[in-house]
């Protein structure tokens, strides 16, 4: 295979671990919180991380990102009612050596199931 080829080959593995998800509060009552309602997993190493954009920043939004060999592959800004459930989603992006790998698709489909009604 190409190093390109290795590349893509990584990114379809990294697609399929998507559930496997480290997520990050900024507060410590936020930090507890998500351990409790995910079993534990608040705090582990997954590839895939789900963290707060900050309260300055976007107070609310959150990143769901991914990362391969230390770069950013996927990602993207997502918002949820908290009371419908209804989210938004902004400015998904992948890295070009990663496109067609089902990263996207990947993060997206992890994204609606987590916040269904």
């Amino acid at each position: 295979m190409a190093p390109n080829d290795d590349a893509q080959e990584a990114a379809r593995e990294l697609a399929q671990r998507a559930q496997d998800i480290r997520f990050t509060a900024a507060r410590r009552v936020g930090r507890k919180l998500l351990w409790t309602l995910t079993d534990g997993q608040f705090g582990s190493t997954g590839p895939w991380s789900d963290q707060s954009c900050g309260p300055f920043e976007r107070p609310g939004w959150r990143v769901r990102a991914a990362e391969l060999d230390g770069d950013e592959a996927f990602a993207d800004t997502y918002w949820v009612c908290r009371r419908c459930r209804c989210g938004w989603v902004e400015w998904p992006y992948t890295a070009p050596q990663y496109l067609r790998c089902g990263l996207a698709d990947a993060g997206l489909a992890t994204l609606r199931a987590d916040n269904r009604v």
